[in-house]
């Protein structure tokens, strides 16, 4: 069975209790070791004034030439030391043999304690010993004297203070502990609003914003983040509803524009085949199919080069550098030949960075799209523009309205489906256009133009456009 993992809050309660209780130990420690050290040092300091006061009287004594009177003053001496509470005499001669000591429970008394170097102490037998060799010039090594002090003491009054402040980090521990979890439950609180904002993306929930509040930094950034992601889902999935909804009806108009030549194509070979047409009636369903054919080229041209555009898009080109007055006197008897006398052209000297060929066939669907669409003079003027060179198409028509302005770039969109058979076009011109220009990386846009019909204003750029630089890895 799968356990579950600890959770946060858990996580970094403990990991917080466990630094706590490294330090609390290290800090016990060290309070243990300098108390005891300082209580030594205290004990040892008190041994030697002692044994400073005592030296000089076991000095006097031991050096008389009479035993009797060396043990008549020493022993009461001794004596007196040997009530003082704690402290154990230790007296050895110099062959170090011990010829008086203080009884006391735990000192051994066979063999006399080592002796430390003069101002230290040593532990031994559980026991602080100082001492101190007593020579005379006269008479030599006269002994050795050791003062010794029990450690129980000692150790008791550490003992104590280990207890308490054992109890002390105990209670310490506790409030962290309570206080700590407190403290990042309320601290955690926008990152569980964060956590139930991405759930509920991950149930469909897309766009859905965390309101964090007063949070962490790195809270604050984490909600930020699944913000922003939450936005580029939605953003990403509404523009893949509306590609579909794109393919749908770019596939279902295709198919009906289609489906219309076919049709007729269709019934004009059941007439054939049925062998009941005339010479006169042959020939017309001859020209129509002819038509009909024509129309059907065209759409699956058109629609080639759309797919050409958005697969390849730039690479789709080959531009370079022209002066537009060249490339628009090579331009202007097919422009002549398609407007006629409606033509009203304008232009002024540029340099114009382009494919001609696709430029030329931009500015035919534009005064085509006048020449069917519109009334009127139609008027063509090019020339320096504020990103390079501006082509301004326009007509005396009608105009455009609102919605058209909106959707008039869309492939298989008219403005009036009802005339778009009788002009021949299939919606897909304008399409065109604006894929070229986008390509060129330039712009187009529509309106309505102060006489009152369509104009349409392409800004094209002069010159190549400067590289992007490379998007990082």
């Amino acid at each position: 069975m799968n356990r579950r993992p600890p959770s946060l809050t858990r996580t970094l309660i403990g990991r917080q209790l466990l630094i706590l209780v490294a330090i609390l130990l290290a800090l016990g420690a060290t309070q243990i070791a300098v108390l005891r050290h300082v209580l030594i040092s205290n004990t040892v300091d008190s041994l030697h004034d002692e044994l400073s006061v005592l030296r000089p009287v076991v000095h006097r004594s031991l050096k008389s030439a009479d035993p009797a009177f060396r043990f008549s003053t020493l022993v009461p001496v001794l004596f007196k030391h040997f009530h003082s509470p704690g402290v154990v005499v230790l007296l050895s001669s110099p062959s170090g043999f011990i010829i008086a000591n203080s009884p006391h429970p735990g000192v051994p008394t066979s063999m006399p304690p080592p002796l430390p170097p003069p101002g230290h102490y040593t532990i031994w037998s559980q026991h602080i010993v100082v001492g101190s060799e007593i020579n005379d010039a006269q008479y030599g090594d006269l002994g050795t004297i050791w003062l010794l002090s029990a450690l129980a003491p000692t150790n008791a009054i550490l003992w104590q203070d280990a207890r308490l402040f054992g109890l002390l980090s105990a209670a310490v521990l506790l409030a962290a502990a309570l206080f700590g979890s407190l403290s990042l439950r309320r601290g955690l609180v926008p990152l569980a609003q964060v956590t139930e904002t991405t759930e509920h993306i991950a149930a469909g929930d897309f766009g859905r914003q965390a309101v964090v509040g007063p949070a962490p930094a790195e809270i604050a950034r984490l909600g930020d983040a699944v913000n922003r992601m939450s936005r580029a889902v939605e953003a990403a999935l509404d523009a893949e509803h509306e590609a579909q909804a794109e393919v749908r009806r770019f596939v279902a108009d295709a198919s009906h524009e289609l489906r219309t030549p076919l049709t007729a194509l269709s019934g004009f070979l059941d007439l054939w085949a049925s062998g009941s047409l005339d010479a006169e009636e042959r020939q017309t369903s001859l020209d129509a199919m002819r038509r009909e054919t024509s129309r059907m080229t065209r759409l699956v041209q058109e629609l080639l080069h759309l797919s050409q555009l958005d697969q390849k898009g730039p690479e789709a080109l080959r531009p370079s550098v022209h002066e537009l007055t060249e490339v628009m006197a090579d331009l202007e008897p097919t422009l002549r030949t398609l407007a006629g006398d409606r033509l009203s052209l304008s232009v002024r000297p540029a340099p114009i960075w382009a494919d001609r060929d696709r430029l030329s066939e931009v500015l035919l669907n534009l005064v085509d799209n006048a020449v069917r669409h519109g009334r009127g003079l139609i008027t063509l003027s090019c020339g320096p523009g504020p990103e390079g060179v501006r082509f301004v198409v326009e007509d005396e028509g009608p105009g455009l309205s609102p919605e058209a302005a909106r959707h008039l770039f869309e492939r298989f969109y008219r403005a009036d489906p009802s005339r778009a058979h009788r002009g021949g076009g299939a919606g897909l011109g304008l399409s065109i256009v604006e894929s070229l220009v986008r390509a060129h990386e330039g712009r187009i846009a529509a309106d309505n133009g102060s006489a009152g019909g369509a104009r349409f204003t392409v800004d094209w750029p002069s010159r190549a456009p400067e590289p992007r630089p490379a998007s990082p890895a």
